[in-house]
């Protein structure tokens, strides 16, 4: 696997070579027509993750919500530990932001898949588009109905990056929200918790669950 150094920790780089893998569930279930459930599990695109392998493997998606034709995904672990940005600032102006919608978009998906994946301007974002973006604070309550719901595990690659994890396994993971009254953002604790009150480290790199609206 190559690595790269940034503001003192490491970043997967490998990128996949999309046309030596096979087309992943969601892809087929689109090309047939098939309807999703709220909760189910499905694989899409690709990412470094295992430590015993080192080839790209299968992402798992939870599906949280339909409208219409187009679903809403994240990624049932944290896929990478990525800091949110050098200071503080909003998500729009994120280096997050910007790696989602770049690296990790690029490596994660084929130009097929990435055709499935909606541009979207987020309610509480401003002027921009996204197609791969962080939870809000609300998203976060919305679609997970406790504590536990929340609670996620980060895989090797997230947890070589810089990810951490608590004795059940589980590390926190970056919402996209500001926190409350101070210049801080919010991020979901290892216990499930949603922290909008408390001062983080923009630099410090946690667990990054992306997530993506796709179409049929």
């Amino acid at each position: 696997m190559l690595f790269k150094r940034l503001f003192g920790k490491k970043q997967h780089t490998g990128k996949v070579d999309q046309n030596k893998i096979q087309h992943t569930e969601l892809i087929q279930k689109l090309e047939y027509g098939t309807s999703l459930q709220i909760g189910q599990i499905v694989s899409f695109g690709h990412y470094y993750q295992s430590k015993d392998n080192d080839k790209p493997e299968n992402i798992e998606w939870i599906v949280l919500d339909r409208s219409h034709n187009s679903y809403l995904l994240i990624s049932t672990y944290a896929l990478d530990s990525v800091c949110f940005h050098p200071h503080y600032t909003h998500w729009k102006d994120s280096y997050l932001r910007k790696w989602l919608n770049g690296v990790f978009l690029d490596h994660a998906f084929s130009t097929e898949e990435q055709s499935h994946i909606k541009r979207r301007i987020l309610p509480d974002n401003g002027p921009g588009m996204d197609q791969v973006f962080l939870l809000s604070i609300d998203e976060a309550k919305r679609y997970f109905r406790s504590d536990q719901d929340r609670q996620c595990k980060p895989t090797w690659v997230a947890l070589m990056n810089g990810s951490g994890e608590d004795k059940s396994g589980n590390c926190w993971w970056w919402l996209r929200s500001p926190a409350r009254d101070i210049e801080s953002t919010s991020y979901v604790w290892n216990d499930g918790s949603i922290q909008d009150n408390d001062v983080v480290i923009y630099c410090d790199p946690r667990g990054v669950r992306p997530a993506v609206w796709v179409d049929l």
